[in-house]
């Protein structure tokens, strides 16, 4: 009885492992051991050096058997009761080889009222300064880091911005570029990131 039972368990558990599909492509950059290439072809990953050691985004894992989808980043708004909202960009990941040792990298950027998906739209090609004090800043949770609350400042390219509208509040588009942040202790640096969203990763309503 016990061993047909652990062999129903085995058997549910290799169906279970075995319905998933993992939609993230890892191109090495030959030029920066660790890193992906920059690319803008829906790669679905952000690698970047982190503290001068290799830093990625967690793989997108699609489960099939039960439906449901592990994420590597998600777009935001926050709307605030002062004059301005802010607009935030999060992406959850790991040092290379440490996949255990968790945290994120995030953007927040003060954005309008009244901005939608047209002015995500209009983010392409734009390369914003991030200065902490009027614009936005960056902010990460990884662990090991002399972070205290830090507000990074920095940069990030829009190569690309692509969003359309398939339902009321509902989205989906590319987003593609690059970015570097400076927390005063350590840095992030040679970012680069691509990504094909879905409508449960851009929250803008």
């Amino acid at each position: 009885m016990i061993k047909n039972t652990c062999s129903v368990l085995l058997f549910v558990v290799v169906i279970i492992t075995g319905c998933t599909k993992n939609s993230t492509r890892y191109f090495a950059d030959a030029e920066a051991p660790g890193l992906a290439i920059f690319s803008n072809t829906n790669n679905n990953i952000l690698s970047c050096f982190v503290d001068g050691k290799p830093w990625r985004t967690n793989a997108r894992i699609n489960t099939l058997f039960i439906p449901r989808t592990r994420y590597e980043i998600y777009i935001q708004k926050q709307r605030s009761n002062g004059l301005r909202d802010t607009l935030i960009l999060n992406w959850t990941g790991y040092f290379e080889g440490n996949l255990y040792n968790g945290g994120s990298i995030g953007l927040i950027l003060s954005v309008d009222k009244n901005f939608s998906i047209g002015s995500l739209n209009a983010l392409q090609g734009q390369r914003l300064i991030i200065d902490t004090a009027v614009n936005g800043y960056f902010v990460t949770s990884i662990a090991g880091l002399n972070i205290n609350n830090a507000k990074g400042k920095g940069f990030i390219y829009f190569n690309i911005a692509r969003f359309d509208s398939i339902a009321p509040n509902v989205y989906k588009g590319s987003l593609s570029g690059l970015l570097e942040a400076n927390f005063g202790t350590f840095n992030i640096s040679k970012g680069r990131f691509d990504h094909s969203l879905e409508p449960n990763q851009i929250f803008l309503f």
